[in-house]
């Protein structure tokens, strides 16, 4: 295990989960079922190409296994903006080979800015973490927390809440990017 992964590991158990942002993350992380990868940025082509084959092994092997994959970036040297829009591009190329129907995406990255927020809005802390991720979800496991998790509208109420709750320098502990 690199330590790459012990820190994202160490971010969902402290952070994520211990602050309640994300209700289903509990089982997949205890259970052992988040496939980590550990990828190194050489160019867009080649990001996308690893997002695609992860997206398709996930789609192959049995939930049993693995419920999600984490894609852990390193050397990824740009902004948010530049990162998310490699972000948008890989989602377009999830839903050109209707892979989409299975997965979804979702983006995390140090920098993380909503649309129509401050830089320092505690909303941003929710997809903000050590390192630029992509996370590849089983569209099942988000049906299956729908019906686990009656109230799923409320989770972005009550992130809010727990962030607002919280000083800055405890956001910055746990998302500012790490230097390994």
């Amino acid at each position: 295990m690199t330590d790459k992964t012990i820190l994202i590991k160490q971010w969902i158990k402290e952070y994520v989960i211990q602050y309640n942002l994300c209700p289903f993350a509990l089982p997949s992380f205890r259970d052992d079922k988040i496939n980590f990868i550990n990828y190194t940025y050489h160019d867009t082509e080649s990001l996308l190409e690893k997002v695609f084959t992860e997206a398709e092994y996930l789609e192959s092997v049995s939930e049993d296994k693995y419920s999600n994959t984490i894609i852990i970036i390193s050397g990824m040297a740009t902004s948010f903006l530049e990162y998310y829009d490699k972000f948008l591009l890989a989602e377009e190329l999830i839903e050109m080979s209707n892979l989409d129907r299975m997965v979804q995406l979702v983006s995390f990255h140090p920098e993380y800015l909503f649309a129509d927020t401050e830089e320092d809005s505690p909303r941003n802390f929710t997809n903000r973490s050590p390192f630029p991720l992509i996370q590849i979800l089983r569209k099942s496991e988000i049906q299956f927390a729908r019906l686990r998790y009656k109230n799923l509208e409320d989770i972005p109420i009550q992130n809010k809440i727990t962030l607002d709750s919280l000083k800055s320098n405890e956001l910055y502990k746990f998302t500012k990017q790490q230097k390994i």
